[in-house]
């Protein structure tokens, strides 16, 4: 698990292990979202590889909800500073992305899941330390709401000022 908090300098060993480390945070998001009492809970990922934009699926109260996740070292390595926001979508390309999920939900049979359903996941982690998952409405960013008509950047801002004012999904102990 160390490795997945060191980084580098090889951008090869990076990318493995932000992909393991993305893994390893949709798996946590799915538990948690169990506990909260979400059914039918999938990882869209392996519904289809690399799927825009979200990462999970999950119904509640007969309805679906999408969430995107992003489980990130809380620590950037190469400048010793909280990593203040969580990309959650880079501009270019970013209304295709959520265009082209929503057209692969519908292929895939699940019915329109209206923006006030698509939810964020942040997990900043620290090595021998509890994980906590944080949780928001998407829409509840102005620039998401601006999604279908132009690419936008959304973020998440990860530091400790705005963790306080985020809700948490929940906790996983996790040490090494």
């Amino acid at each position: 698990m160390s490795d997945l908090l060191t980084y580098t300098n090889d951008t090869k060993k990076d990318a493995r292990r932000r992909k393991t480390m993305g893994d390893i945070g949709e798996q946590y998001a799915c538990d948690l979202l169990e506990r909260a009492g979400f059914t039918e809970i999938k990882n869209l990922n392996t519904l289809r590889a690399n799927f825009p934009l979200f990462d999970i699926i999950a119904k509640k109260d007969d309805r679906y909800y999408l969430f995107t996740v992003k489980a990130r070292n809380k620590i950037e390595n190469s400048t010793g500073r909280i990593n203040p926001c969580y990309n959650i979508c880079a501009l270019k390309g970013s209304s295709l992305k959520r265009s082209k999920s929503i057209a692969i939900l519908k292929e895939l049979g699940y019915p329109e899941i209206t923006a006030e359903y698509h939810y964020w996941i942040t997990c900043p982690i620290v090595p021998n330390q509890q994980w906590s998952f944080y949780w928001g409405r998407l829409d509840a960013n102005p620039k998401y709401q601006q999604l279908q008509q132009s690419d936008q950047y959304i973020g998440v801002k990860m530091s400790d000022d705005y963790l306080t004012t985020y809700d948490i999904l929940g906790s996983i102990d996790h040490k090494e």
